[in-house]
C-alpha cells in the first residue's frame, strides 16, 4: 500500500493507521518513505502485526513520527508505503530466518493471507519561518556487552543556534530492548554514551533514533543500530562477612552463590585459610558445606586453644570467570577480648591486604605498613602510614564503666630519636582524637637504649611520662596500656606480672572532644620513631584477659568423722590448694552446712551466713594450700552431706576439682547396762547396724578413758562385750563411743 503526499509548507510529519492481518499473512511489516518519488528508505524499526489466532483479528493502531527525518518536510515528492518483511531483517539480523512468517502463532505463511489498513492519516505542522533544521554527522553502528557501555561520537551544528546549545536526545525503537542514553554535547562535539542492563542470554539489536533540536524547535533525526551481546559477569558470593568467634568452637557462616547466566547450583567453590597456624588448611578445620545456590555454608574450626585473626578466602568459577571473597575472623579466648591479631599470616605483605581488611589505612601512604611471620613492622624512618582496626562491640562511650587495655610485645630494630614519637593509641575514628598514646624515645635512656612512655593526648614527648626502665634493642618487651574511659586516666606497664606491678601514669591534659572509642591504631610517622615491631596484639576490658596471666588450678578437699553420735560436736577440716601454674587471687571457700546442724565456730575468719560458712582466703601462690575448720553440733539423725566449693578471681583451667563433699553417719547415743557373771562384767548396749564402736575404760568417772576394745560392729540392734581384762578386783567405769 502506497501514498504519495505533497508536504510543501509542512514539517513534523506524522503517519498513523490501523492494521489487521489474517492468520496466514506476513507477521512483520515496515513503513518506508521516499523523498524523490522513486527511492524508498526504511523507517529504522519494523513492526509486528498482532493477532490472537489464525483468523483475521481486530485492528491494531500504529503511529510514526518523521519529524526531523531528512527530506520529509516541505517536499512535493514525499510518499510513504507499507511493505511486508522477512523475519531476518525485521529482527535486525538477530535471526537467520530470511522468509516471511505468519501472523498467527499456529499458522503458516501463505500468499493468500491479507493485511487490511484503515484510518490512514498523514499530518504535519505549518512552516512559519525560514529556519533551517540542525545537521548531524554520519552515525556508526555500535556493539556492546550487556552491563557495559559504548560511545557513539558525532558532531551537530545549526545555522542560528550555537552548536553547544543544541538539545540531543536518543531513544531505542525496539520495544523489547531498553537502553540508557547519556548525551554529552561539548560545543557541538557529542558523546552519546549507551549502556544496558538487560541480562540477555542471546544477542539483541535495537535501532536507536537520535534527535537534535534547535532553539526554534526544529529538529533533525538520524539513526544507528546497537547490538547488545550477553555479558558474562563474574559469579557472586553473598552473605560472607567478617566476624569473630571464641576459641575451641565451630562457626558456621551461611552464604549464597549467583551468576547472570550460569546455574551455580552445581558449582564447586573452594576455601583457603590465610593463617594456617590458627586455621589449618584441611577439611577438619575449614570446609564448605551445603548445596544449591542459597544453601551454602562456610565451616570454621580453629586449632585447639589458638586465638588470633585469620583471613579466609572463598572462590567460585562460572566456567570462565572466577570470583573470590575474602573475610577475616577474629578468634578470641573470651568475650572480654575486643581485638586480637598475632600477625602470623601465611604471607608477608601490606597489613591492609594480608589481614583481609581487619586493618585499614587511616592516613599516610597506603600499603606501607607490612605484617606477617608473627610481627607487624612500624617503620617511622621510611614510611608514613597509620592503620586502624575496629574494636568488637564498639563504640564504647566515655560515660561508661569500661576500661580498655592493650597488650603487645615490642622490639626495636632501629632506635627512635631523642624526642621519638607515639606509635599506638585508641581513637574514635576521627582525624585528631588520639588517646592513651604509647611513646618510644631515647630521651633519658642510657646510650644505645630507649624508653617507652605514656600520654593521654599530648603531641609533645617531653610531656609523656616514661616508664622507669631502659629497654635494649633486639629484645622483646611485654608492653601493656590501660585507658579508663570515665576519667581519661592512661597507664603503662612493661613486663608486668599483675595489674599491681610497677607502672607509669600519664599526667597531661585530659581530652575534651572525644565522646566514644571505636578503634585501635598503629602509627608510622617520622624518622624520630625508629623501626619497631609489634607482635601478639590483644585489646580487651580486663588486665588478666589481655595480658594472659597464667591460670591457677584450685582444688578443695575436706575431712570429717565417718560416724558421730547425735548431739555431739563435729569438726570439718577444709583444705584449699593451688596447683598453679599461676597465682590464685581472691580465693573464697564456701561450706554449705547440712540442714539440722548447729554452727559452733569457724577458724580462719570464717563467717556463718544462714548455714553457709564463707572464708576469704586472699591470694594463694602456686603449690600452696590453706586449711580452715568449722565445728558444729550434730542433729538427732543423719546422714549428713557437707559440701564445700572453692573459687577465685583468676582463671581456673579445671573446675571439676573445685567442689568436694563428705558424708557422716549420725548414730543415737548408746544406752548400755553392765551384768556380772562370776565377777566378770558384760556390757550390753543399743547399736546402729554396721556402725563401728569402741569400749573405753577408766578408774575415775571423769576419766581419762583408755580404749580396751575397738572396731566392734554388729548386724542387729544390740551390742555386747565381756571385759576379762580391766575389771579384776577393781572399781571401773566404761564409756561407749563410735569413732
Amino acid at each position: 500500500m502506497q501514498f504519495n503526499v505533497n508536504t510543501l509548507g509542512a514539517k513534523n510529519i506524522t503517519v498513523s493507521y490501523d492494521l489487521r492481518g489474517s492468520g496466514t499473512a506476513s507477521k512483520y511489516h515496515r513503513l518506508q518513505f521516499t523523498t524523490n518519488g522513486t527511492a524508498w528508505i526504511d523507517y529504522p524499526a519494523s513492526s509486528s502485526v498482532i493477532s490472537a489466532g489464525t483468523a483475521a483479528s481486530t485492528y491494531n493502531s500504529f503511529n510514526y513520527s518523521l519529524a526531523g527525518f531528512p527530506g520529509v518536510a516541505n517536499n512535493t515528492n514525499f510518499g510513504i508505503r507499507m511493505v511486508s518483511e522477512f523475519e531476518s531483517t525485521a529482527s535486525y539480523g538477530a535471526t537467520n530466518d530470511a522468509q516471511y512468517v505468519a501472523v498467527g502463532s499456529t499458522a503458516s505463511y501463505g500468499a493468500s493471507g491479507s493485511l487490511s489498513y484503515d484510518l490512514v492519516s498523514i499530518n504535519g505542522d505549518a512552516i512559519t519561518n525560514a529556519n533551517q533544521p540542525p545537521t548531524i554527522s554520519p552515525l556508526t553502528n555500535l556493539a556492546l556487552n550487556d552491563s557495559y557501555t559504548a560511545t557513539n561520537n558525532f558532531t551537530v551544528s545549526d545555522d542560528t543556534t550555537p552548536a553547544g546549545s543544541l538539545v540531543v536526545a536518543a531513544a531505542s525503537l525496539n520495544p523489547n530492548v531498553s537502553l540508557s542514553f547519556t548525551p554529552v554535547n561539548t560545543s557541538g562535539a557529542v558523546q552519546l554514551i549507551v549502556s544496558s542492563s538487560l541480562g540477555n542470554t542471546a544477542p539483541v539489536v535495537a535501532p536507536v533514533l537520535v534527535t537534535v533540536t534547535d532553539a526554534n524547535g526544529d529538529s533533525t533525526t538520524a539513526w544507528f543500530n546497537v547490538t547488545v551481546t550477553p555479558a558474562n559477569a563474574p559469579p557472586t558470593i553473598n552473605g560472607l562477612v567478617s566476624t569473630n568467634m571464641l576459641v575451641n568452637g565451630t562457626l558456621i557462616v551461611p552464604f549464597t552463590l549467583g551468576d547472570d547466566h550460569t546455574d551455580m547450583s552445581t558449582a564447586t567453590p573452594t576455601v583457603t585459610s590465610g593463617n594456617s597456624t590458627l586455621l589449618p588448611n584441611d577439611i577438619a578445620h575449614v570446609s564448605l558445606g551445603g548445596s544449591g545456590t542459597t544453601n551454602r555454608t562456610l565451616i570454621i574450626t580453629p586449632a585447639a586453644n589458638q586465638s588470633g585473626a585469620v583471613p579466609i578466602t572463598v572462590s567460585v568459577s562460572d566456567g570462565s570467570l572466577i570470583t573470590a571473597k575474602t573475610i577475616y575472623v577474629e578468634v578470641r579466648k573470651n568475650a572480654n577480648i575486643l581485638l586480637v591479631d598475632n600477625f602470623n599470616y601465611d604471607a608477608n605483605g601490606a597489613i591492609n591486604t594480608e589481614s583481609a581488611g581487619l586493618w585499614s589505612q587511616y592516613s599516610g601512604t597506603a600499603n606501607q605498613m607490612v605484617a606477617g611471620s608473627g610481627v607487624v613492622t612500624i617503620d617511622g624512618v621510611n614510611h608514613t602510614e597509620d592503620v586502624q582496626a575496629p574494636l568488637i562491640g564498639a563504640p564504647y562511650p566515655i560515660n561508661s564503666a569500661t576500661v580498655l587495655y592493650s597488650k603487645f610485645y615490642l622490639n626495636c630494630a632501629t632506635l627512635p630519636g631523642t624526642l621519638g614519637s607515639y606509635v599506638s593509641y585508641f581513637t574514635d575514628g576521627s582525624t585528631s582524637n588520639f588517646v592513651c598514646r604509647v611513646w618510644a624515645f631515647t630521651n633519658g635512656a642510657a646510650a644505645g637504649d630507649y624508653r617507652v612512655g605514656i600520654a593521654i593526648s599530648t603531641n609533645q614527648s617531653t610531656l609523656a611520662v616514661p616508664f622507669p626502665q631502659d629497654l635494649v634493642p633486639g629484645t622483646s618487651y611485654l608492653v601493656v596500656s590501660r585507658l579508663v574511659l570515665s576519667n581519661s586516666a592512661s597507664t603503662l606497664w612493661v613486663n608486668p606480672v599483675s595489674e599491681s606491678s610497677p607502672s607509669a601514669t600519664a599526667n597531661d591534659t585530659n581530652w575534651t572532644s572525644v565522646t566514644q572509642f571505636s578503634d585501635f591504631d598503629l602509627r608510622e610517622s617520622t624518622a624520630d620513631e625508629g623501626i619497631l615491631t609489634y607482635s601478639n596484639l590483644v585489646v580487651g576490658t580486663t588486665f588478666n584477659d589481655v595480658v594472659g596471666v597464667a591460670s591457677a588450678d584450685l582444688s578443695v578437699v575436706q575431712s570429717a568423722p565417718v560416724n558421730v553420735f547425735a548431739g555431739s560436736n563435729l569438726t570439718y577440716t577444709v583444705t584449699v590448694s593451688n596447683a598453679g601454674p599461676g597465682v590464685a587471687s581472691s580465693v573464697v571457700a564456701a561450706d554449705s552446712l547440712p540442714a539440722g546442724l548447729t554452727f559452733i565456730s569457724a577458724s580462719g575468719g570464717g563467717v556463718n551466713n544462714s548455714g553457709v560458712v564463707n572464708w576469704l582466703l586472699g591470694t594463694l601462690a602456686s603449690s600452696t594450700s590453706s586449711n580452715v575448720t568449722v565445728t558444729v553440733k550434730a542433729p538427732a539423725s543423719g546422714p549428713l552431706t557437707n559440701t564445700v566449693i572453692a573459687s577465685a578471681g583468676s582463671s581456673d583451667p579445671a573446675l571439676a576439682n573445685n567442689t568436694n563433699s563428705v558424708v557422716t553417719t549420725v548414730a543415737p547415743i548408746p544406752v548400755g547396762t553392765v551384768h556380772f557373771s562370776g565377777g566378770v562384767p558384760t556390757i550390753n548396749w543399743s547399736v546402729q547396724p554396721n556402725v563401728s564402736y569402741s569400749i573405753l575404760w577408766s578408774t575415775n568417772v571423769a576419766g581419762p578413758y583408755s580404749p580396751i576394745a575397738t572396731g566392734l560392729t554388729f548386724g542387729g540392734t544390740a551390742g555386747s562385750y565381756t571385759d576379762t581384762v580391766k575389771v579384776i578386783n577393781a572399781t571401773g567405769f566404761y564409756r561407749i563411743t563410735s569413732p
